[in-house]
């Protein structure tokens, strides 16, 4: 079955759909975790990307636009969706990582950071359900979902104290105030921002809400931060945000001001007020909506959207959307699955994660822990293509060491291709320079665009043959001669220290070692 989705609708004659397509592929599967558990897989579709929203809730005249970008048109996804038997936070991780990994074993999937997003659904008793979308990072999922137990624990803590003192939707404005003139002369920047552009100060009295739009912290560590909930709301109109009595006086507002606005609405002790600033029908707009966000907060808790932020927050994006915007494609038939089809699908070789891990740690003789890091990391097929033509324990160090090693120093290696680190590795075996300072001569190729044999050169490596290194070390076993017959073997870790720092990076520190004892040996004979 193929649907279409309403929500993603893009007006424009390079746009050939207008909308997004979505193929209905396989229901009812599962995923069997370590310890047993079975997570179903509700379904499987193929989807073809829409256009990305780029700029929204922008004011132009007395109109709000959005900016698309059409580069992603067409572009072919995949999603699954689970049912919700994840138990934990951490086993959400576990499933996703699951999941992914059995992705990249097809073959057939583009792999990489960006490339697979994560949408967290998670609901709470009492609580509704909301989609936190763009989750890169697995090793953030658990703090996401954390954080919307407790956001959601919050609001119904809220919700509960509302229905205490009484309130209920029907007390929230349907509309708000104008108290531009009331604060004209305001030392606020964003206020009199406002206003010199000749844009209005709206403001809505909340019945009931003292202390609730940022309270301390219930008792039981419950938190009390409406207000939050409501900027959301005024931010997804295309302000940058609001003022509420609860924070107030602050962000230039005075005590004086406060109370002139509170007198002007009427706000009571038991009462708060928001406020915000801009362009008249986008603090209009925005107004409506936390009128709307503020009467839900006395009832049923809406389902949301919700965007994932990089310090483990999450933002409000949109309500979540129902089944009413999907419909079925009429100029597309279905696909029957057959018995052959799905034969053939069958017969398709795949290699389960831990099935190459079990291999390549037999051919190359790494610990299987490694091979893990390696097809964690999507570096799998590289790792095979490289130890095509070198020793796997080297390309396994250059993919687990010296990359890590260089993004840590800040050094970007996103662009780093097979091709560049081919030419690394060929410097080791090719003995231009050793192993140890891979992540110096890699470095160099990155940050000037130099090949290895050229930024081994600007440092200083390569160019000496290992007939020269061995007459060296004899010289230098010479030189020291009494040394070496009163130590014996025993005067090899010395003198390895003074070999090393003449010809660290030139030559293998094992080689060394294997031509000073050769030295050592030669000289006690």
């Amino acid at each position: 079955m193929c649907i279409r989705d309403r929500r993603k609708i893009v007006i424009d004659g390079s746009n050939t759909t207008g909308f997004q397509r979505t193929a209905l592929f396989a229901r009812d599967g599962h995923l069997e975790l370590a310890d047993g558990h079975r997570v179903g897989v509700y379904g499987f579709w193929l989807e073809e990307d829409a256009a990305r929203r780029m700029e929204e809730g922008v004011t132009r005249g007395k109109e709000r636009q959005a900016t698309f970008r059409l580069d992603r048109l067409g572009i072919p996804l995949i999603e699954l969706a689970t049912s919700p038997d994840v138990r934990t936070p951490a086993e959400m991780r576990v499933v996703a990582e699951r999941l992914g990994t059995i992705l990249r074993a097809t073959k057939r999937v583009k792999r990489g950071l960006g490339t697979i997003r994560q949408d967290l659904n998670v609901s709470i008793r009492d609580g509704v359900r909301t989609e936190t979308k763009g989750v890169q990072d697995l090793r953030r999922i658990p703090e996401y979902v954390a954080e919307e137990v407790e956001r959601q624990r919050g609001l119904v803590s809220v919700r509960g104290e509302l229905a205490r003192r009484g309130c209920t939707e029907t007390d929230i404005p349907s509309s708000s105030t104008d108290i531009t003139g009331t604060l004209e002369g305001t030392e606020s920047k964003v206020l009199a921002g406002a206003i010199k552009k000749g844009g209005k100060v709206l403001a809505m009295r909340l019945p009931g809400f003292a202390g609730l739009l940022k309270g301390p912290d219930g008792e039981d560590g419950t938190r009390k931060r409406l207000g939050s909930e409501l900027a959301g709301y005024a931010i997804s109109m295309g302000l940058r945000g609001i003022f509420h009595s609860d924070e107030l006086p602050a962000y230039g507002v005075t005590a004086e001001e406060v109370q002139r606005v509170a007198e002007e609405l009427g706000v009571t002790e038991e009462d708060a007020f928001v406020m915000a600033a801009g362009p008249e029908a986008t603090v209009a707009a925005a107004m409506e909506a936390v009128a709307a966000r503020a009467a839900s907060a006395c009832g049923d808790m809406l389902p949301e959207v919700r965007g994932a932020q990089p310090d483990g927050t999450t933002r409000f994006m949109r309500p979540l959307p129902g089944s009413a915007r999907m419909y079925p494609e009429t100029d597309v038939p279905p696909v029957r699955l057959t018995r052959a089809l799905l034969a053939a699908v069958a017969e398709m070789p795949v290699e389960m994660p831990e099935q190459w891990v079990a291999r390549i740690a037999s051919q190359t003789g790494m610990a299987p822990a490694q091979v893990e890091q390696i097809i964690n990391r999507g570096q799998d097929a590289q790792f095979e293509a490289l130890t095509g033509k070198h020793d796997p324990k080297l390309v396994g160090l250059v993919l687990l060491s010296v990359l890590p090693e260089l993004e840590r120093e800040d050094v970007s290696v996103e662009d780093v291709t097979e091709v560049t680190l081919d030419q690394l590795l060929a410097g080791v075996s090719g003995g231009l320079y050793s192993k140890e300072v891979m992540p110096q001569v890699l470095g160099r190729m990155v940050k000037h665009g130099e090949g290895a044999e050229e930024a081994a050169g600007a440092l200083g490596l390569g160019g000496i043959s290992k007939e020269d290194v061995a007459a060296r070390i004899d010289a230098i076993v010479s030189e020291r001669a009494d040394f070496v017959r009163e130590r014996g073997k025993a005067a090899m870790g010395p003198l390895m220290g003074e070999v090393m720092r003449e010809f660290k990076g030139q030559m293998d520190g094992q080689e060394l070692s294997a031509l000073l004892a050769s030295a050592i040996d030669r000289l006690l004979e």
